[in-house]
């Protein structure tokens, strides 16, 4: 692990580090600052409600996933990574500056244009990022690296989260302060990405097709011609599928299942992203790049396990009124649906870590950025399907317990599933076991 951290020390790391931390911090914080503005300070578009204002919202960051990712695998394959970066930082300031226009004259309709504008740099940062690692670390140092990476988004999506709703509250000076935020993170991001090395193109030969459509179905076709790539993709969705659901229900957990207030939400969202952090930078440590792979099923049970602990061991009716953390921690069971969450978040980082792992290792050097693209698709579809799948589970009265309860026996199936299709699990898992390498798996 010691060897694995010295990577912050590297520049051929941490720049690409910062550059990706500032900018999920810098999403989330607009986010959560435009669903404050909405429901408590009654922003409206006509005849909106505040709810189909905040899913048409969550809608619009996810849509450019499905329009600009191919082209984006395409522009990464045939352009040098680190002037491609830059770029697209440079993107990223020219929309913050647009939202700050859009919170100076209290426009939602430019906000949610800016939100939709945000999803689009983060579609075209997707592969740059990820193919950009394996070009610059091998063996052991890129399954520590995709680790960093995945801990450092997820603790910038809650410092995000948490400045987003904190900022706009403050009174008369909300809307100035999460200005200044965003300008800061956005310029701090664009100036380190001049630091990133360079990157040679993965294929600078490429002829770019613009239609999206044609060339996301050929990107789709590409990777399921690789086994390897194709199950590491639905391993990936399906974690997406999973969380959308689980930190979507998440409030209606804590406030209608426990009782808890907006603190004890703040305190579980704390968990949970430390947590996947902490899991995603332990993979380093218990498995070795030959047999990563073993730690997908492992991943999946303990998921499996705590959720339903977790969901065993909720009050059969919440606490009233709405307890803080101090009250919290006097309830039954506490200490168990604390450390079942902790639990769900940890081993969900090794489950995801490894699967991005491999689905780099596998792809074509000249495909990889296309493949990459090819798993935003999928994951944007599941993230699609999980919230019509939670809609469908409340339409039928389910608690969110009871949608706890049916996603983490699917989780179950799911993992299942793929140690079917998928025999290098099985074989990763047994040399972990076993404490023996597996070649050519």
């Amino acid at each position: 692990m010691s060897s694995s951290f010295r990577l912050f020390g590297q520049r051929r790391f941490l720049p690409l580090f910062w550059v990706q931390f500032f900018g999920a911090a810098n999403d989330n914080v607009f986010k959560n600052a435009l669903i404050v503005l909405i429901i408590y300070q009654n922003l409206n578009l006509g005849s909106l409600h505040a709810d189909a204002l905040v899913n048409l919202a969550a809608g619009l960051f996810i849509l450019p996933f499905f329009f600009f990712s191919a082209s984006s695998g395409q522009l990464t394959d045939k352009l040098e990574k680190s002037r491609l970066i830059r770029y697209i930082k440079l993107l990223e300031v020219i929309i913050v500056l647009c939202a700050c226009v859009s919170f100076a004259i209290h426009s939602v309709t430019l906000m949610l244009l800016v939100l939709f504008l945000l999803g689009l740099q983060a579609t075209l940062f997707g592969p740059a990022k990820y193919s950009y690692l394996p070009q610059h670390l091998q063996g052991e140092e890129l399954v520590a690296g995709n680790g960093f990476i995945e801990m450092g988004t997820f603790i910038a999506i809650l410092i995000g989260t948490i400045l987003g709703g904190v900022l706009i509250a403050v009174p008369q000076y909300g809307d100035y302060y999460v200005m200044i935020c965003l300008l800061v993170f956005a310029l701090a991001g664009y100036g380190i990405s001049y630091t990133i090395p360079v990157s040679p193109a993965n294929d600078p030969s490429l002829k770019l097709d613009w239609h999206w459509l044609r060339q996301t179905f050929q990107n789709i076709n590409r990777a399921r011609h690789n086994r390897s790539v194709f199950y590491c993709v639905l391993g990936i969705s399906w974690f997406w599928f999973y969380g959308a659901i689980i930190l979507t229900q998440l409030p209606d957990y804590v406030r209608n299942a426990i009782g808890g207030a907006e603190h004890v939400f703040t305190l579980f969202l704390v968990i949970f992203s430390v947590g996947i952090g902490i899991g995603s930078v332990l993979c380093a440590k218990f498995s070795k790049p030959e047999r990563i792979l073993a730690l997908v099923p492992v991943g999946a049970l303990g998921m499996t396990i705590f959720g339903i602990v977790l969901v065993a061991c909720t009050p059969s009716a919440p606490a009233s009124p709405l307890l803080g953390i101090d009250q919290f921690f006097h309830l039954p069971h506490v200490v168990i649906i604390v450390i079942c969450l902790a639990g769900i978040s940890v081993f969900s980082g090794f489950y995801t870590v490894p699967l991005y792992t491999r689905l780099q290792q596998m792809s074509e050097p000249a495909y990889r950025s296309r493949m990459i693209a090819a798993n935003n698709i999928f994951n944007a579809l599941f993230m699609v399907i999980a919230a019509g799948f939670a809609i469908l589970l409340i339409v039928l009265h389910f608690t969110t317990v009871g949608i706890f309860f049916v996603v983490s026996l699917l989780n179950l199936c799911a993992i299942l599933y793929l140690l079917w299709r998928e025999p290098a699990l099985w074989q990763h898992l047994r040399a972990f076991i076993s404490r023996r390498s597996v070649d050519g798996v």
